[in-house]
């Protein structure tokens, strides 16, 4: 059996429009826990990894975001702000998932895609998901960045199939209908082969506005489990001219002997959480960060 799941998350429209919303007015913890020696504080101020034995900080939203604008403030106009937003997918061991947000937003009056007046516009953004393994972290966090480029191979960045045989991966892919749709699986004897295939590629109108990229391999978290395979979902960042949209695509992927501890610690709650847990604990939550430019215009 195969699991299929295809949306158009409508949740990051609203959280584009409306950013100011999901600023919590004091500090709350979103999720505490840990896996494979790792400590994950989410909350409304942070998403916070540390290594259990030195406390030294793995990983930090807060510092990212910090970095991120100061790449970026150079660009804002008069009134502009830039922000980020984190949401913690899923902790499978030391593979650590989250759903990333940047965009440049101006205040002021303007019209949604469904013809609502909203406060704002958004400029410029992105949205997708980014999974991290903790024990390396570098590759993946470059991701984690709105002028991140795509369209190129990220070799140190974890990937599906580090995690899967992949065969396994190749076959979930293979056997999907929207995968299929897309690209002519039949011809495709590599999953790297796949991924060149399906680069540019845009998901099926009119319900998503997903492209794929390089990076597909890596933007991933992992919902349920069903018996001995993984629901595992991937993020497609939207296209022109709405980047900053999302569309998830999910199906099963068998679950390697040497990860299945893992997965089922998981899914108990014993040592790290799974998407379709943490979210109906938290709903719609994300650590949020505003900043405007301090330089004279």
């Amino acid at each position: 059996m195969r699991d299929k799941f295809v949306r158009v998350a409508a949740l990051v429209l609203l959280a584009c429009l409306m950013p100011v919303a999901i600023a919590a007015a004091v500090q709350q913890t979103y999720w505490k826990g840990s896996s494979a020696g790792y400590a994950v504080d989410w909350s409304s101020e942070d998403l916070r990894v540390a290594d259990e034995k030195t406390g030294a900080t793995v990983f930090s939203a807060s510092d990212h975001a910090r970095t991120n604008f100061d790449r970026v403030k150079n660009r804002l106009k008069p009134g502009q702000r830039y922000e980020e937003d984190y949401e913690l997918l899923s902790l499978v061991g030391p593979v650590l998932s989250l759903e990333y947000h940047a965009r440049i937003f101006a205040p002021g009056v303007a019209k949604s895609v469904v013809g609502d007046v909203v406060p704002g516009t958004t400029i410029t953004g992105v949205t997708r998901y980014v999974a991290i393994d903790l024990r390396d972290p570098s590759g993946s966090t470059d991701r984690l960045a709105s002028d991140y480029e795509q369209q190129l191979e990220q070799a140190h960045a974890i990937k599906l199939s580090d995690v899967f045989a992949e065969k396994d991966v190749l076959a979930a892919f293979s056997n999907d209908t929207i995968i299929q749709s897309t690209v002519d699986t039949s011809s495709v004897k590599s999953l790297r082969d796949l991924v060149k295939s399906l680069q540019g590629k845009h998901l099926p109108a009119p319900d998503m506005c997903g492209k794929f990229d390089w990076g597909l391999l890596n933007e991933f978290g992992v919902h349920h489990l069903r018996g001995t395979k993984a629901a595992v979902r991937f993020g497609i960042s939207g296209s022109e001219p709405r980047p900053e949209l999302l569309s998830e695509l999910g199906m099963l992927v068998s679950i390697p002997a040497a990860w299945q501890p893992k997965f089922l610690l998981a899914a108990e709650g014993k040592e790290g959480v799974l998407m379709g847990t943490l979210k109906r604990k938290t709903g719609p939550v994300r650590t949020h960060f505003e900043f405007k430019s301090d330089k004279k215009h």
